[in-house]
């Protein structure tokens, strides 16, 4: 039986789809898998897309599919400067093919238990998704950012997520016969990495869904907190952070 991941954008229309057993490189477990995990513990993983330029044929790009809570361990980092908490977007590569990445990270969120669909079937979403509020998009170009967040925002503690499933789907009466079926796990996008560097909400929606805490903390850069600190970073470590702006 073949079983899908479909990505839909936020009107539900399907713009993409891998099968389950995609391997993610950082947890090396299936992405099905760990929506499977996820869901059974009554939480949405969230799953980030990013686009490379193939090397071979520059004219052409794909896509690289990863869990987001692991990606954004290298997109972001945080730190204390003179006291204000501060959130950096730093510049990396796709870490599947060391190339640049083009435009915005995307996250897509699974909700909800996979569903058997009859490839003869028109089964189709009858309502939107959750969207967060369009802030603007992130920059083509990959620099980094800098954006202050809540003291909270890495200590507070977790709740237990309330994720409601926010796509109804119209399925057909009749019990559908798997063998001849395609089980399909629905990822609705619900923002970018420059939502996650701007927006509470979306950093928030990381930290409930989160397995464990470790999940959704970041990283953390060398503390400033008075004009005498030295700056002991390497030079390459600072092209990888590129320019920074507070917000």
């Amino acid at each position: 039986m073949l079983s899908l991941i479909h990505f839909l954008d936020e009107q539900g229309t399907v713009i993409d789809s891998i099968p389950v057993d995609y391997e993610d490189a950082f947890t090396l477990d299936p992405l099905g898998d760990l929506c499977q995990e996820h869901h059974d513990k009554g939480k949405a993983f969230i799953i980030a897309r990013v686009l490379t330029q193939d090397p071979k044929q520059p004219e052409k790009n794909f896509y690289s599919y990863y869990s987001a809570f692991q990606l954004n361990k290298i997109l972001f980092q945080t730190q204390t400067y003179h006291g204000k908490r501060l959130l950096h977007r730093l510049w990396v590569l796709n870490p599947l093919t060391n190339s640049d990445i083009i435009g915005d990270v995307e996250y897509f969120s699974v909700e909800g238990l996979g569903y058997y669909k009859d490839p003869e079937d028109d089964v189709r979403l009858t309502s939107s998704p959750l969207v967060l509020s369009p802030g603007g998009s992130a920059p083509k170009e990959r620099v980094t950012h800098m954006h202050q967040v809540e003291q909270v925002a890495e200590t507070e503690p977790l709740e237990p997520a309330q994720v409601p499933i926010k796509h109804k789907l119209k399925i057909q009466t009749q019990k559908p016969d798997k063998e001849k079926s395609v089980m399909i796990w629905n990822a609705v996008r619900v923002g970018t990495d420059d939502h996650f560097l701007r927006k509470s909400e979306m950093r928030k929606l990381f930290r409930e869904n989160a397995l464990v805490p470790e999940d959704a903390k970041l990283f953390q850069m060398p503390d400033v907190n008075t004009d005498n600190d030295s700056d002991d970073e390497s030079p390459q470590r600072r092209r990888r952070r590129g320019s920074c702006h507070a917000m």
